[in-house]
């Protein structure tokens, strides 16, 4: 795929005075808004940040698919703006910013990427001080941001026990390390103390129990190992390290097989239901919803339906978009399928995985889908993480 690049300029004044620091402030700036008192209003910060940076800024032919589709979506927010309540779709207004996403995560660096993951491995080590303490959170805010104010309770279930870390409840800081396990292994040669970082964060997506995350990253160093196999140059090597892996992955499974079964069905019977946290009823109304309106959707405007005592969404990105843009989902859809290539598969894959059970992309503008642009453009992968001896040539 053919790619645009800005007209080169001189060097930007910031990268002239600032030189390495630059790194650090634009992934400060993008980090910081994703912690609970910090406004997501201040991601505004890191696109004139990164505008100053770079002195080039690439962009793909694909882009037009995706301008179209910011278009056409704010055609059908107008065909019905008597519909339109502030309170209830003032997100849907920012649907420009989607396609910032995408040239902050294109336009990343190696750099910027590694001040991320230690950014992530800092506010992890504030999760192993709040399961010390037996509370979720450092700060009152946070629990009033979440709707609870108590400790830990007394059981042994780790999913009563999610820890927040410095964000606004469990499930944000879980998908934070989990984009930080994904940087870790696409620039893990260039990081110091990467077994390090990726030990706390491990430890920390554990204590934070987000089962999707922790699923989504199983899934993913499940992928990584097959690549392994893809581009092997050493057979015997790898068949020593699939055995010993197979026998120690079997060990942990047989001895802790019923305490991780109690753990993901939180005490209960594993059933659909207990698997699902009721995202089957979410998605069931979502259904009925998107049948009703095939075409046009909730006209762009963001979808939330009542359920219970709150207004929900259906913790499906894919079904979350259809819901809100109807027929129009499909340019989004196909934007995201056709970027797709065969050697960034394997870090995007478990990103669209998570977001089948959480509303994780699409946001238009977020940590999360940042990341999820930089890993689907970014444009070659050097697989770079050493774990099993040599590095295989690229066979893309």
């Amino acid at each position: 795929m053919s790619s645009i690049t800005a007209p080169a300029r001189a060097d930007s004044v910031l990268n002239v005075r600032f030189g390495p620091l630059v790194p650090v402030f634009l992934a400060t700036a993008l980090y910081l808004p994703t912690l609970f008192f910090i406004p997501h209003t201040a991601y505004v910060a890191v696109i004139p940040l990164l505008f100053l940076a770079r002195p080039r800024l690439r962009f793909e032919p694909i882009d037009a698919l995706l301008l179209v589709f910011i278009l056409l979506g704010y055609l059908n927010i107008f065909s019905a703006l008597d519909n339109f309540d502030l309170r209830a779709h003032a997100s849907s207004l920012a649907l420009l910013l989607m396609f910032a996403a995408v040239l902050v995560g294109r336009n990343l660096g190696a750099a910027e990427a590694r001040w991320l993951v230690w950014l992530t491995v800092l506010e992890a080590l504030s999760v192993y001080v709040e399961f010390a303490i037996g509370r979720p959170f450092l700060f009152a805010a946070q629990a009033f941001a979440d709707g609870q104010a108590e400790a830990f309770k007394d059981t042994s279930l780790l999913y009563r026990k999610r820890a927040f870390g410095l964000s606004s409840n469990s499930s944000v800081i879980a998908q934070k390390v989990l984009m930080a396990f994904l940087l870790l292994f696409v620039y893990g040669k260039h990081i110091r103390g990467r077994w390090l970082a990726a030990a706390v964060l491990f430890g920390a997506l554990v204590l934070t129990f987000n089962r999707t995350a922790i699923l989504a990253l199983a899934f993913f160093l499940g992928l990584f190992y097959l690549r392994l196999w893809w581009r092997k140059r050493d057979a015997m090597s790898m068949v020593a390290w699939t055995a010993l892996l197979t026998l120690l992955v079997g060990t942990v499974g047989f001895v802790l097989w019923d305490e991780i079964m109690f753990q993901f069905a939180r005490g209960n019977e594993l059933t659909t239901r207990t698997a699902l946290s009721k995202r089957d009823l979410l998605w069931m109304e979502t259904f009925s919803f998107i049948r009703e309106n095939p075409v046009w959707g909730n006209h762009s405007m963001t979808f939330r339906f009542p359920f219970g005592e709150i207004l929900s969404h259906p913790h499906n990105s894919y079904l979350q978009m259809i819901a809100t843009h109807g027929v129009l989902a499909a340019l989004l859809f196909g934007y995201v399928f056709l970027s797709l290539r065969l050697r960034n598969l394997v870090f995007v894959l478990p990103v669209l995985l998570f977001s089948l059970t959480q509303y994780g992309i699409f946001w238009n503008f977020s940590y999360l889908d940042v990341i999820f642009f930089h890993l689907l453009f970014v444009p070659a992968f050097p697989y770079t993480w050493p774990i099993l001896g040599r590095e295989p040539a690229s066979t893309d």
